[in-house]
C-alpha cells in the first residue's frame, strides 16, 4: 500500500494537467507551452494555421508530425517505378513546403464583386432567353407579313 502511494506521488510530480484544443479555438489563447500535433501530416495545414498554432506560446512550442504521412505524400509525387525511400531531409523539406503555403484570402470587396457579376450574368441570361423565345410565348403579337 505504501509503495502504491509513493508511486502515485511520483507520477503526480511527473504528470501535468493539459487541455487539447483545435488551432482555431486556440487563436485567442496565450499559454506558457504548446504542442501542435498533425497526425495526418502537414499536408492538411496551411501556413496561416501553422503560424496560429505555433505562436500561442510564451516559452516552449513543439510540433509533432506523422513521419509516415509525410513519407506517403512524398512517395505519391515520385515517378512510377522509382521506389526510392524518402530520407529524413526529404521529410523535413516536405513539411517546410506544406507549411509555407499561404493561399490567397478572399476579401469582402472581392465577394461583393463576384456577387455583382453573378447578378449581371443572371440578368443577361434573362435578356438572352427573352430574345430567343417566340414572340407569342412572350405575350407579344407577331406583326403580319
Amino acid at each position: 500500500m505504501r509503495a502504491t502511494a509513493e508511486l502515485a506521488d511520483r507520477l503526480t510530480e511527473l504528470l501535468m494537467l493539459a487541455y487539447a484544443v483545435t488551432i482555431d479555438a486556440a487563436q485567442s489563447l496565450t499559454k506558457s507551452e504548446g504542442i501542435v500535433v498533425m497526425p495526418e501530416g502537414s499536408g492538411q495545414v496551411t501556413g496561416y494555421k501553422a503560424y496560429t498554432g505555433m505562436s500561442r506560446h510564451i516559452a516552449d512550442a513543439h510540433m509533432v508530425v506523422s513521419d509516415a504521412a509525410e513519407r506517403r505524400q512524398i512517395v505519391k509525387r515520385q515517378m512510377l517505378g522509382l521506389n526510392q525511400t524518402p530520407s529524413e531531409a526529404d521529410v523535413v523539406r516536405n513539411i517546410a513546403e506544406n507549411l509555407s503555403r499561404f493561399p490567397a484570402k478572399s476579401q469582402a470587396t472581392e465577394a461583393i464583386r463576384r456577387a455583382t457579376n453573378v447578378r449581371r450574368g443572371m440578368i443577361g441570361e434573362r435578356r438572352m432567353a427573352a430574345a430567343v423565345e417566340p414572340k407569342e410565348e412572350q405575350g407579344i403579337q407577331a406583326k403580319p407579313v
